[in-house]
């Protein structure tokens, strides 16, 4: 009992000691709950990401997604991206085939009946060539869905110029329609007519009576 009166505070001390107590032991309570949690840069499934994802940070970023170290990674998407790139590739050697090809057609007077159903395959395949350009890094953040949406436009495109190929010989043309040289941007501009010069000033007629100073 003495000793216990020995620690209790003076009276009037004792309402303060007791709200203090309090307070440290919520404060110990509190930390010992808050050391549960699961830390972010653990191998826990339940963590979010740690977004400090190179070197030296890299090392501790979830792991539980990414479990290569940093050169074996950055070689993954390297060779994704070649990949989805030697398909596109493809594609638009096809596109342009399969344009030059219909554009024959009707220089040797198609019908709109003969060659509509073409024209809506070659809009097809454009289209997945066109989103995969457009999505502005696509393949970087979906590599397998930007795959599969050029992939997807492969067969589309063969399959229209199967049909142009009978058509053609319909029309009485059997030989192969040469493929344009489209190798640099200014000869691709030439194939399609494109009158740069005329572009150029209009643009600068724009920019003059237009736009605000």
């Amino acid at each position: 009992m003495k000793l216990i009166e020995w620690l209790l505070p003076p009276p009037r001390w004792r309402i303060p000691v007791v709200i203090v107590l309090g307070a440290l032991s919520g404060l110990i309570l509190y930390t010992a709950y808050v050391s549960r949690a699961t830390s972010y840069q653990s191998d826990s499934p339940t963590t979010c990401v740690n977004w400090h994802v190179m070197a030296p940070q890299y090392a501790t970023w979830s792991h539980r997604a990414h479990r290569e170290d940093t050169a074996d990674l950055v070689q993954d998407v390297v060779d994704r991206q070649d990949k989805i790139i030697q398909s596109r590739d493809k594609l638009e050697e096809l596109l342009v085939h399969a344009h030059v090809e219909a554009n024959r057609a009707c220089d040797l007077d198609a019908t709109e009946a003969q060659i509509r159903d073409i024209l809506q395959d070659i809009r097809h395949a454009l289209w997945r060539c066109d989103y995969a350009a457009a999505s502005q890094g696509g393949s970087f953040h979906s590599p397998v869905e930007i795959g599969r949406v050029i992939s997807a436009g492969l067969p589309i495109v063969a399959d229209a110029r199967l049909e142009l190929a009978r058509l053609l010989a319909e029309l009485g043309h059997s030989e192969p329609v040469p493929y344009p040289d489209i190798s640099t941007k200014k000869k691709a501009q030439a194939f399609i007519r494109l009158d740069v010069a005329k572009l150029k000033a209009q643009k600068a007629a724009f920019k003059k009576n237009l736009l605000p100073t």
